[in-house]
């Protein structure tokens, strides 16, 4: 039953990592062609509130790749020391890449 917990938080490692990798195929599908400004914020009341070139979606991207590696990396030193710690980056990796990826379909639909 231990080795179904380990792999499970790897799992969850993994789907994030899956979940930007969509994020970045979708980004060189659907944006890295555009060459004018993009809508980078929209709130529904109000419409757009904050522009920006295509370089911000790529940002964010990368800031979730780096978030995903940095939590991968204290889960690995965590393992044996504190599991719920461990399972509490994992977890917060796989949100924040899913957020990640929802972001960056919500821009490519406004645009």
């Amino acid at each position: 039953m231990g080795k179904i917990k380990k792999y499970a938080d790897a799992i969850l490692f993994a789907i994030a990592a899956l979940f930007l990798l969509i994020g970045f195929s979708l980004y060189y599908v659907k944006l890295a062609g555009m060459q004018n400004l993009i809508v980078v914020h929209f709130v529904g009341g109000r419409g757009a509130d904050v522009l920006g070139g295509k370089e911000d979606a790529l940002k964010m991207l990368f800031a979730g790749t780096g978030i995903g590696i940095i939590n991968a990396f204290l889960a690995g030193i965590l393992w044996n020391r504190n599991r719920v710690m461990a399972r509490f980056a994992g977890i917060f990796t796989f949100l924040v890449a899913l957020l990640i990826c929802i972001a960056i379909l919500a821009i490519i639909t406004v645009n």
